[in-house]
């Protein structure tokens, strides 16, 4: 068999959280993957034999990377949960002002997109990153793809309140 390997950068405050007390994140992640697991410096490395393995240990380690906690990145694992990765293109004040706009005040937004859709988001960097079901995940990544060009959050969390029958089903 031919082994494959793909190599991630990882922010070096997340490593230690991606590892775990002695290893057993790591461990976990390579059980449920079918992978192995090799870390040098912020450098991941992920060999394995079948490349879906592979490509579901890099989704687990991203979402990780993106400030997601183990137990919430292992949820991939599921055929019918994903992870996007929005990338906010704007000059730094305003991608400040953007990324106030996703969090809210008090992180009120970001909580109302969460409860809305029954997603996980994280907005770290220049990034915002939803975790869910495939279909809740779309939904809240467009909804906030809406904001981030300018709408209302009242016309937002109203174009989430109308889909509620498809997060919800």
């Amino acid at each position: 068999m031919i082994s494959i390997i793909k190599q991630i950068a990882v922010p070096e405050k997340r490593i230690g959280v991606l590892i775990g007390g002695n290893g057993k994140n790591k461990k976990r992640i390579e059980k449920v993957t079918k992978t192995l697991i090799k870390i040098n410096a912020n450098i991941v490395s992920i060999k394995s034999d079948k490349g879906l393995n592979l490509l579901l240990a890099e989704n687990i380690i991203r979402a990780i990377s993106r400030g997601f906690s183990v137990d919430e990145a292992l949820t991939l694992i599921s055929e019918d949960s994903t992870l996007n990765i929005i990338t906010i293109k704007a000059k730094k004040n305003s991608l400040i002002n953007v990324k106030s706009r996703v969090i809210g005040k008090n992180g009120k937004a970001k909580k109302n997109f969460e409860r809305l859709t029954d997603t996980h988001i994280r907005v770290v960097g220049k990034t915002v990153s939803i975790l869910g079901k495939i279909k809740n995940v779309g939904l809240c990544a467009e909804a906030i793809k809406k904001l981030i060009k300018g709408s209302k959050h009242a016309t937002v969390y109203k174009f989430l309140e109308k889909n509620q029958d498809v997060i919800r089903a």
